[in-house]
């Protein structure tokens, strides 16, 4: 027995339905559904649907992705831990190495001044 399961992040009467008949006319079995509720609010946020077909059937080519159904869900990135902080030192020149620096011109206005 193969199970499928179909991701919806829009849960309506006609998300629901768009998903079951599409898959059901695949050759899979509706199996259920299992709603994500969120504490915030009474509504769903997104809804799993489970489907189930028999491992004799032909396995038939994946239907186009649908706006319900993007299809596998991308890569999952890598977390990883943040870099030690960097401890700055004093610089320290070697000796000999040192920059003279030369006084800058005094900056006169137009009168002069």
């Amino acid at each position: 027995m193969r199970y499928k399961f179909v991701e919806l992040s829009v849960v309506t009467e006609d998300a629901l339905e768009g998903c079951v008949n599409r898959w059901v006319a695949e050759g899979w079995s509706f199996d259920g559904v299992r709603f994500v509720m969120s504490e915030a609010s009474r509504r769903p946020v997104m809804a799993f649907v489970s489907f189930v077909r028999d491992d004799a059937a032909p396995a038939a080519a994946p239907p186009p992705p649908t706006v319900d159904d993007d299809g596998p869900p991308p890569p999952r990135r890598r977390r990883t831990a943040a870099p030690p902080p960097i401890e700055l030192g004093e610089l320290e020149l070697p000796e000999g190495d040192e920059v003279p620096l030369e006084p800058t011109a005094a900056v006169t206005g137009p009168d002069g001044a």
